[in-house]
């Protein structure tokens, strides 16, 4: 979202900030391959961690689709829907360093805090609430998709991923420009 800022602050075109997300999202995701592609290498159960892309695939296209129709039709649609991708492309590009920064090392998998469980179930319910019918189903999906983006990530992980996961998760929603009616 910074640069969606940026470029409002520097007066752009409607076009150009659309242009702009388009690239970012581009950069982000060559950035995320090359760590993907380290992480391969580093993981001792390969096929876990091809898992956890895949849901993380599912994941990004889900949330953006979602966000993407919180503007449908305007023509910011491109620009929002391009910050997603590159925001979110961009935490799994630093979670994959840190993957590889660790050698693929995994832990023994700790419960989730149920505190933190609790506070992300209650906000997707506040946003719910603040949404048109039609984006319901939208946002179900992408929520589901983040769950199961979460367990194969924690799965792969162990650890204290899953509060760690959550609380990020709940941290990214507050800080959406959608988070604004809440």
């Amino acid at each position: 979202m910074m640069h969606l800022l940026l470029a409002v602050l520097l007066a752009q075109t409607q076009a150009q900030m659309n242009q702009q997300a388009y690239d970012d999202a581009s950069k982000q995701r060559t950035v995320m391959q090359q760590w993907y592609s380290k992480a391969t290498a580093a993981a001792p159960d390969k096929k876990a961690l091809a898992f956890s892309q895949s849901r993380w695939q599912t994941f990004i296209d889900a949330t953006c689709t979602f966000y993407g129709s919180m503007v449908e039709g305007g023509s910011i649609q491109p620009t929002i829907v391009g910050s997603c991708y590159s925001n979110i492309t961009a935490s799994r590009s630093a979670w994959l360093q840190d993957f590889v920064t660790r050698r693929g090392h995994v832990q023994a998998s700790v419960a989730v805090d149920p505190t933190v469980d609790k506070a992300l179930t209650t906000y997707y319910g506040k946003l719910a609430k603040t949404i048109l019918p039609a984006q319901k189903p939208m946002l179900l999906h992408a929520e589901q998709s983040w769950i199961a983006f979460r367990d194969a990530t924690c799965k792969l992980e162990g650890g204290t991923c899953m509060t760690e996961m959550e609380r990020a998760q709940l941290t990214v929603l507050k800080n959406s420009w959608i988070a604004e009616p809440l």
